[in-house]
Formats: C-alpha cells, sequence, structure tokens
C-alpha cells in the first residue's frame, strides 16, 4: 500500500535544514476499547536513497486521544491513533557549490581590487565587472531558492549581503582614486580623527600601504629621479616633503591635494 502526503517545509535554514513528517492513522468510526492500533519497530531504511533527501530516523508511536464521537449519545469517545514521524535532512553539499562558494568567490575578488595601485585604472573596470556577473548570478539563484514568502532563508540574506559589498566596493574605490588624485580637497579629512582613521587605520587593517607610506614612496622616487637628472638641491639620503615643478617633470604633493 502506497501513500501520498504533502506537508509544510521550514526553509529558515535552507540549505541545512531537517524535517520532520508526521503521519497519523486513526479509524473514523471504531473505539479504542474495540479496535486498538499497534505499532512495530520501524524497519531499517538504508538501503532507501534520494538525490536531495536523507532519511535519517524513523519512529512509531501509539497514542489514545479523546475526540467527538460520531454517535450522538456519546459526546467523548477515546480513539486509537498510530503516529510515525519521519525525519527528513537535505543534501547541502549542492547548494553550497553552486550557491555559496561562487556567491563568496565574487565577493572577495571584488575586495582584492583594492590592492591595486589607484593609478592602475584597473579598479573601477573590475567592479563593475563583479556588479554584473553577481547580477546574473543572483537572476540563477532565483530559480534555485524555495520560493516561501512567509519565512525566507538565511542563504537569501547571506547572497543579499554578498551583492550590496560587491556594489559598496565601487564606490569606495571612486572615493580612494579622488583621495589620491582629485583636484579638490575633502572637507571631512580635515578633522584629525577621520584623517588617521581612514588615511592609516583603514589601510594597515586590510594589509595595504598607508597613505602616508604612499606619500614617502612617492617623494623617495621623485628624490631618485631629481638626483639622476643631477640636481644639485637633493643631496644624498635626502627627502625633500614639496619639490619643485617644471615642465619636463611636473609633480605635484599628494599630500597637497589632502590638506
Amino acid at each position: 500500500m502506497f501513500f501520498f502526503s504533502s506537508f509544510h517545509l521550514r526553509v529558515h535554514y535552507f540549505p541545512f535544514d531537517t524535517q520532520v513528517c508526521a503521519f497519523r492513522f486513526l479509524p473514523s468510526n471504531q473505539y479504542a476499547d474495540i479496535l486498538y492500533l499497534s505499532t512495530l519497530p520501524a524497519r531499517d531504511v538504508s538501503d532507501i536513497s534520494s538525490l536531495q533527501w536523507s532519511i535519517t530516523n524513523i519512529t512509531a508511536h501509539n497514542w489514545t486521544l479523546a475526540f467527538r464521537d460520531f454517535s450522538p449519545s456519546i459526546p467523548i469517545a477515546n480513539t486509537s491513533v498510530g503516529v510515525f514521524c519521519l525525519f527528513l535532512q537535505r543534501e547541502p553539499s549542492y547548494y553550497v557549490k553552486t550557491l555559496m562558494l561562487p556567491s563568496s568567490l565574487l565577493c572577495i575578488i571584488s575586495f582584492v581590487a583594492f590592492l591595486a595601485p589607484p593609478d592602475s585604472g584597473e579598479r573601477i573596470s573590475l567592479g563593475v565587472s563583479m556588479v554584473l556577473g553577481l547580477t546574473v548570478f543572483q537572476l540563477l539563484v532565483a530559480d534555485i531558492l524555495p520560493p516561501y514568502g512567509d519565512q525566507s532563508p538565511i542563504l537569501s540574506l547571506y547572497l543579499s549581503l554578498n551583492f550590496g559589498l560587491t556594489c559598496l566596493a565601487m564606490p569606495i574605490s571612486v572615493l580612494n582614486i579622488y583621495i589620491a588624485y582629485g583636484d579638490r580637497r575633502l572637507m571631512f579629512l580635515k578633522y584629525p580623527t577621520l584623517r588617521k582613521l581612514f588615511l592609516q587605520y583603514l589601510p594597515k587593517a586590510v594589509g595595504v600601504l598607508s597613505y602616508s607610506e604612499r606619500v614617502g614612496n612617492v617623494q623617495n622616487e621623485n628624490s631618485r629621479h631629481r638626483k639622476e637628472l643631477g640636481d644639485p638641491k637633493v643631496k644624498d639620503g635626502s627627502t625633500p616633503h614639496i619639490l619643485p615643478t617644471d615642465d619636463s617633470h611636473p609633480y605635484i604633493s599628494p599630500v597637497e591635494q589632502v590638506w
């Protein structure tokens, strides 16, 4: 005998969710003292296989419940109920490989663009490519996630957060380039606390050169070029803070651009 049934899925922890399917069998017109349902121990289910679900356990219980009787002369009657619980666990490997891993890699690659120098010209193009790639990826994900409106899976929140972080990398890259090569001074950098946060502490936290280190490297490079050209004002081991500019070697100090 085969039974077909449906039950409500709880997909909050998708794809690491576990479902419990309860089947209740009871006679509709027999009392417990006339017909009593007894259950046997569940058989081994290791031979039952599925591509998406795995059966972890099957339990069987005997309950005696009081129901309103079908006869008007007896308002309440005890009825024997057999309850079978089927415990299912979803196989998450497919969703981890096709959803979580690609989204995480695209989000990480979008922030790797900050390791490129601001003058390389590849930050914005790489950021735009990552945003377009995640946009196409979101369209594919919409067909895989379970469409339940009352309870949203945590996985959908994770994917949306990755998409938001990838989009956030774009304005941060533009701000970084503007700090390095912008013509106008940034007003919020006049505050010492914000200047230290954005130009010293934040670069060290992500493992890149701080703004003062980049300025020092540029000044040393300019000093070396001026020394190779035989400028008598540049002595051995000296590093001028503001170098004069000429038509052949224009130079604008990055420090002057910020504050």
